[in-house]
């Protein structure tokens, strides 16, 4: 049972120095890049809701985030909030 936990414990280590090191295996740097491609799109969806809401207001009040997290909106008229859609970074 001893043995077979350390095998286990080798191929952690293995597979974590595989992960950390430059050069790896394609599949290691497929996992990679899609961590780091996950983490950016979650901060650029936040960050475009925030300017939507704070910093030039763009927020309907039957947007998506809205059903999620209660947050008050100013009324907005269409054509100012489509204009400031534009200027906040890119929602999807």
């Amino acid at each position: 049972m001893k043995d077979i936990n350390r095998t286990e414990e080798l191929n952690a280590s293995r597979l974590l120095d595989g992960f950390f090191k430059r050069k790896a295996h394609p599949a290691v740097q497929f996992v990679k890049y899609s961590i780091c491609g996950g983490l950016a799109t979650g901060v650029f969806i936040v960050a475009s809701f925030f300017f939507s809401w704070l910093v030039l207001p763009a927020l309907r009040t039957d947007d998506p985030i809205l059903q999620i997290i209660p947050l008050t909106v100013q009324p907005v008229e269409e054509s100012l909030r489509a204009t400031r859609f534009v200027i906040n970074p890119t929602r999807l």
